[in-house]
């Protein structure tokens, strides 16, 4: 995805902060490594990009005013396996209790 059409997404989606996802793809465009992940909705969608990226993962909610993450007790590390990211999304502020899109990322540093 090229840079303009990130931040029309960006501007489609009315973000007044370039969410996570998006601004790793516009680093990425000039050539930093990032995380692999996605942004997902549903249990899912978490389940089947965890089998694409593997374990351990990150799991983050995702929301337009969800800007530190820590803070808000909104990023899970460690997410061990299937059973453990089934844990974390039904948890709040994650998953479809927490009502926010979530992102899913490979922990490189294992």
């Amino acid at each position: 995805m090229d840079i303009h059409k990130i931040l029309m997404q960006a501007i489609n989606e009315r973000c007044h902060l370039l969410p996570e996802d998006l601004g790793k793809a516009v680093v990425a465009q000039f050539g930093m490594k990032v995380p692999s992940g996605k942004r997902v909705t549903s249990f899912h969608e978490a389940h089947r990009v965890a089998s694409e990226l593997g374990y351990p993962l990150v799991v983050k909610a995702m929301a337009p005013d969800l800007i530190h993450k820590s803070d808000r007790g909104a990023v899970k590390v460690g997410v061990e396996n299937n059973s453990a990211l089934r844990k974390t999304w039904s948890t709040a502020p994650f998953g479809e209790n927490g009502g926010t899109r979530c992102g899913i990322n490979y922990r490189s540093d294992q």
